[in-house]
């Protein structure tokens, strides 16, 4: 059987180290990754190998040879154009004459081929995927597979809302030479986990999955190559990656250092967990502690290196600091005294001077933003300075870069908007100076709502905006990122933050203050001109309750504007519970963010009626044209059939995305329902507005005052866990109940609609979500919602016995 090895990228998340060096040739010890992963097929009777290259074909050829060196026949296939996995084999599909071993260069994974080989042919497969249980999943492409191995669906780096499962493609398959028909052809890149195995999988080919056990790494990123490294001067690598020297010596002794030849190196240096390869000078004094050093490296006395990756021909001059996690590139010079901070990067033949500060380009390690998105916004129970100044900082820098070459945009301040600037100086503080180090200027509204801020940018007269708020129902602070049109980054623009440079202006953006008056007045106004005439007769007396008394003076301004017959009161506190007003009337909840309406009536023995989304829905869409589309998710409870009615769509998911909907279905006009309170009317602006949807509900009150929607209100809870088990929660959620599940989103959905219970893993806290339908007066408990919870509670209880039996906890 022949093994494809694919080669050909650029590792372009390796900068600056893959400048100079293809990132399969870097170092795991002192040998390269791709001979690692050629020792382990080779072990395993594979002889024939075909390299798949793009980026620097010679250095490959050079460094590996014609495969004599490994007992084995090697052959090189240089592309012109980088067309990534799939695309790659496609160009070569005269060599796929039967079934052959597809092996990404840049993973080391311990998969037994010929138990696999097994499976695969067993399963008559057009292609199997080695898979491999990632409590993390976020950094990778996850797998739902079906009991008897079948995989019916793949999602590339999920946020934690959208996990189902903990299975990951672990860029090892088994692929026949049928498979390749099914790869597009194509001058840009394709992917298999992208373009080709989602699409087989939803089209029911036979496409599956073999879960693998053992060692498993995806040296994707610096960190990854440096813990690699660590790994194996640790004795963690199995003996399938060593030579029969390594394993020797593993067998028994662990230096935690790693030489090659010529090295010199003084006695009095200091050296620990550290990989050096040939012909490095260590001086007098110098201390390195688990980082790696490639070729003719040269650190002069008094250095001190820390957790560093140095490439070839570097130079690190006396008494000079690398903080942890910096990157040397290729010939790079550092002069004494100078000091790279952590997360510093120099690129080849760059020379910095003496006492010299490289400041921090990146400091979040790859993939952790993602654990903190939701929807678009960054969502945490805390946040600390640092991390602000510098979300700050690389939001300044996306927009900045996105305004280049149009000489207006340039010139337009950030948008900052706190629910209550005062109260979250902490947050707020730090991302005016991430802003203005990015040379933004900074436009700073210091109460408002979401709303507002969406409204103050669609006047086009900033560059984005950033909102800062509570989300009531979890506590949890929330960072909404905006456009400059107002509308939310996208969950895949908001990860890609981490990988922007941060840049370094000589300019330091300015701060003015937004004039409250005016943008209140501007959005009211606003507001006024679209509620049609008559829209605000509604009975008496009504009652409003808002979760953030610092907008009291935007709702009085709104009730003066309208004229409206409401009574306006503050509730304690962030998060709403129950309105303090105890009068009989229609009661009115609106949260800090300004977006979510909650409405209730209570009659004079005291009765509190609550009304659900359903019913408002149902009261809005008799009010309005028969054009107008009713969406809603999966939260939302219709009251009357949607079968019957063409105009109710139901959009997968919690947080579902009705303005991208609306447009892939070329729908004007809208109204959108979350099952929460966010109400959303197109006709005002695309995105949940409760003071809009309090005008529109306020004449249809008398006719839902003799309703009892309490039966059918959504219930929610947080199960705690820990970060490290949800993947594996959703994954047997999935398994146990997998007759019963109705959709796959951010979130699983089991039963269907009144009875069905969502769980969804939570961005920025350990805990799941677990949403059901159910009376608060009645005794009768949702029985699918208590099942769920029940398998979920014993899941982490066993999983946890299990940590502790092996002492991984006190």
């Amino acid at each position: 059987m022949k093994a494809i090895l694919l080669a050909g990228g650029m590792g372009t998340r390796l900068h600056p180290l893959t400048l100079t060096c293809p990132k399969p040739l870097l170092p795991i010890g002192n040998l390269p990754i791709i001979a690692r992963i050629i020792f382990a097929l080779r072990k395993q009777n594979i002889r024939e190998f075909i390299f798949l290259l793009h980026y620097q074909p010679e250095a490959f050829i050079d460094a590996l040879g014609d495969g004599s060196a490994y007992d084995a026949s090697f052959e090189y296939v240089a592309l012109e154009k980088d067309l990534s996995t799939a695309g790659s084999v496609r160009c070569i599909r005269e060599y796929v004459r039967e079934t052959c071993l597809v092996h990404a260069a840049d993973i080391l994974a311990e998969a037994p081929v010929r138990a696999m080989l097994d499976f695969h042919r067993s399963k008559h497969s057009l292609a199997t995927l080695a898979l491999y249980p990632q409590p993390a999943p976020l950094s990778y492409g996850i797998v739902r597979r079906q009991p008897d191995g079948r995989i019916r669906q793949f999602l590339e780096k999920p946020t934690w809302p959208e996990v189902f499962s903990d299975w990951v493609n672990a860029g090892v398959y088994l692929i026949e030479p049928e498979l390749v028909d099914y790869i597009p052809e194509s001058d840009h890149q394709i992917y298999f986990e992208k373009h080709v195995f989602p699409q087989l999988a939803a089209a029911g080919a036979p496409l599956y999955g073999f879960p693998i056990t053992g060692y498993w790494r995806d040296v994707g990123t610096p960190e990854d190559l440096r813990v690699a490294n660590l790994e194996f001067l640790d004795g963690q690598f199995p003996a399938a990656f060593l030579t029969r020297d390594e394993t020797a010596r593993h067998r028994h002794e662990r230096t935690f250092l790693a030489y090659g030849e010529s090295n010199s190196i003084a006695n009095t240096a200091l050296l620990s967990e550290t990989v050096i390869k040939s012909g490095c000078q260590i001086a007098a004094n110098a201390k390195i502690t688990r980082s790696v050093l490639l070729d003719n490296v040269n650190v002069l006395a008094g250095a001190i290196i820390d957790s560093a990756i140095i490439m070839d021909d570097a130079c690190i001059g006396e008494s000079a600091s690398l903080l942890p996690n910096s990157l040397i590139g290729e010939g790079a010079e550092i002069a004494a005294q100078s000091i790279i901070q952590a997360h510093g990067v120099v690129n080849p033949k760059q020379r910095v001077s003496s006492g010299q500060v490289v400041p921090t380009r990146r400091v979040l390690p790859t993939g952790y933003l993602r654990g903190f998105v939701d929807g678009g916004s960054v969502m945490g129970m805390c946040f600390n300075a640092d991390f602000m100044t510098w979300l700050g900082k690389a939001f300044g820098s996306r927009q900045a870069l996105a305004a280049a070459g149009n000489s207006e945009a340039v010139h337009r301040p950030i948008l900052l908007c706190a629910a209550d600037a005062g109260n979250m100086r902490e947050l707020v503080t730090p991302l005016i100076a991430g802003l203005t180090a990015a040379g933004c200027d900074v436009a700073c509204l210091q109460r408002g709502t979401l709303p507002l801020a969406r409204h103050l940018l669609f006047s086009k007269n900033y560059a984005g905006g950033i909102y800062v708020g509570k989300e009531d129902d979890t506590n949890l602070l929330r960072v909404a990122l905006l456009t400059g049109f107002g509308e939310d980054l996208t969950s895949l623009e908001t990860c890609s933050l981490e990988f922007v440079d941060l840049l370094e202006h000589g300019r330091q953006g300015s701060v003015t203050a937004v004039d409250e008056r005016y943008a209140y007045e501007h959005y009211l106004q606003a507001l006024a001109n679209v509620v049609p005439p008559g829209r605000v007769d509604c009975p008496a007396p009504v009652f409003v309750s808002i979760a953030n008394a610092k907008i009291e003076p935007l709702l009085q301004s709104f009730v003066e504007c309208l004229q409206l017959p409401l009574r306006i009161n503050s509730l304690p506190g962030d998060v709403v519970i129950a309105s303090p007003v105890e009068t009989e009337g229609w009661h009115f909840e609106i949260d800090s963010a300004g977006e979510k309406l909650k409405v209730f009536f209570k009659n004079d023995a005291g009765m509190r009626t609550t009304i659900s989304d359903g019913a408002l829905a149902e009261l809005l869409r008799q009010q309005v044209n028969g054009e107008v589309k009713l969406l809603f998710n999966w939260l939302m409870l219709p009251t009357c059939n949607r079968e019957e009615d063409p105009r109710m769509i139901r959009v997968p998911g919690l947080k579902a995305n009705f303005v991208d909907f609306a447009r892939r279905e070329n729908i004007s006009s809208w109204l959108g329902f979350d099952g929460q309170g966010s109400i959303t009317i197109s006709a005002w602006q695309s995105y949940p507005d409760a003071l809009m949807a309090l005008v529109y509900l306020l004449p249809g009150l008398a006719a839902l005052a003799q309703r009892n929607d309490d039966a059918t209100l959504r219930q929610q809870q947080l199960l705690s866990c820990t970060n490290e088990l949800k993947a594996m929660l959703m994954r047997r959620l999935l398994e146990n109940f997998a007759g019963n599940v109705t959709g796959i989103s951010d979130g699983i959905r089991v039963g269907a609609e009144a009875e069905c219970v969502i769980v969804r893993p939570c961005a920025g806290i350990d805990a799941l979500q677990i949403f059901y339908a159910e009376s608060p007066f009645n005794e009768k408990r949702n029985s699918l919602a208590a099942l769920v919870t029940k398998n979920l509670t014993a899941w982490i209880k066993e999983k946890e016995g299990r940590f502790m039996k092996n002492g991984r906890r006190n």
